[in-house]
């Protein structure tokens, strides 16, 4: 590949009153060995010293650009946007890391195949500050796979079957797609790509609709991190920590689809995007998304949810459903799903998880702190991994151990739940003897 034919790409770091994760972000940006990229630096109004940092560095591929007033997320997103030159675009949370050549490999494979866009598994790291306490400065990394090329209609139904997550769809958060294809999604929605207030998500709906094909990759190009601020933990787990929840849903932001009722359940949320595309681009017209496994998948979600995210869940089903004709049929459902305490994590212990292809590393025992330090690391393993090492077999035996028991335990749990539930409406349904 020559410097002409190199594509220029260009990474988008959104970012709000986050600098204290932001500088370790942006510099596993800044390292990449590739030259023909820009970073952009969407800074939406932050008051904490990100602009007197981002301006002082002296790389001329930094690009800083400001709003003039504080906007919802999907509108920070679409401010990035309309400031992208690149050929390829991807987004870079501002607590989540490139890998160490990510912009090169990936160029590499645009070049080699021609694709709009590639999608990767990411690895993940929990911040030192995260709420999870138990998985605090830990790394996961997926063991190193190979690239196969996918039909995006399959994958974008199974998704909408929720029989797949939407993050191996065509995505531009762990993942990169052309510009064009983005800017000709804008023209046929008056203007503007992000029609969702999950913007990450809508690009994979939306994506998904316009692109016959794309390439999936097994290998990680980024981490995703999880700091105090990350949202998607916080609502998710707001006993631990709702702050960052709370600032989410009080942003001027897109409203919700009006057929569908707010809960913080990943199935709705992917529901909520396709029906905004779907208002929107004729080409989601060739899908279906049955309402009824909506809301069996939220009902099963919401089983293992803490008490707040379930009552909230089970209001939004209920609303959905009355929407619909399903309500007898949503409130049996419910009344037969009893809610029950989320297990623990399972194996968090350092070692490689087999079940889920893995590797764990305790950052701290390694003096890192942050997710700059921890991507050396993640591409350290990646590129020894290449060399048919693991781990040491004690260390994949105790893993191994601990997962068993604690699979044994869960489902020990969820039989025992079971049985107590089946007892219950035993009970009430047995007619008292006169």
């Amino acid at each position: 590949m020559t410097p002409l034919s190199a594509p220029r790409i260009s990474v988008v770091v959104p970012t709000r009153d986050r600098c204290d994760t932001l500088v370790a972000s942006l510099r596993t940006c800044l390292d990449q060995d590739y030259e023909h990229c820009e970073i952009i630096v969407s800074d939406n109004l932050s008051n904490d010293g990100t602009k007197e940092h981002v301006t002082a560095i002296r790389d001329p591929r930094v690009r800083y650009v400001r709003t003039e007033w504080r906007l919802g997320m999907s509108q920070n997103w679409e401010f990035a946007l309309s400031h992208v030159t690149g050929d390829y675009v991807t987004f870079v949370g501002d607590d989540d890391a490139l890998l160490p050549g990510a912009l090169k490999e990936l160029s590499e494979i645009i070049h080699q195949t021609g694709t709009h866009a590639v999608t990767w598994r990411a690895a993940a790291y929990v911040w030192p500050n995260s709420i999870h306490e138990l998985s605090r400065n830990l790394l996961f990394i997926p063991r190193k796979g190979r690239l196969e090329r996918r039909a995006t209609p399959r994958y974008l139904q199974q998704v909408l079957d929720f029989q797949r997550g939407y993050s191996e769809l065509p995505v531009i958060y762990k993942g990169i797609a052309k510009t064009d294809v983005m800017r000709q999604i804008a023209s046929l929605s008056r203007g503007r790509f992000f029609q969702s207030l999950n913007p990450d998500l809508y690009s994979a709906i939306a994506l998904s609709l316009v692109l016959p094909e794309y390439y999936y990759s097994a290998t990680p190009f980024s981490i995703n991190g999880t700091s105090a601020h990350s949202n998607s933990a916080s609502q998710l787990s707001p006993s631990l920590g709702d702050l960052a929840a709370k600032t989410f849903m009080a942003e001027d932001n897109i409203p919700f689809h009006k057929d569908l009722e707010f809960a913080a359940s990943m199935s709705l949320a992917v529901a909520e995007s396709f029906f905004q595309a779907r208002d929107r681009l004729a080409q989601a017209l060739q899908f279906s998304l049955d309402v009824k496994r909506l809301l069996q998948a939220m009902i099963e979600e919401m089983a293992t949810s803490e008490r707040p995210i379930y009552e909230q869940s089970a209001a939004a089903v209920r609303s959905i459903a009355s929407r619909h004709g399903l309500a007898k049929w949503a409130e049996s459902r419910i009344a037969a799903t009893s809610h029950r305490a989320k297990p623990a994590p399972i194996a968090l212990i350092p070692g490689y998880n087999i079940a889920r292809r893995m590797h764990i590393v305790d950052c701290a025992k390694l003096g890192i702190n942050d997710i700059h330090q921890a991507a050396a690391v993640c591409k350290t393993v990646l590129e020894v991994s290449k060399l048919g090492f693991v781990q040491h077999p004690l260390a994949v035996v105790a893993t191994t151990f601990v997962l068993a028991r604690g699979l044994a335990c869960r489902w020990y749990e969820r039989w025992n739940a079971s049985v107590a539930n089946r007892l219950k409406r035993h009970k009430i349904n047995k007619p008292e003897r006169q």
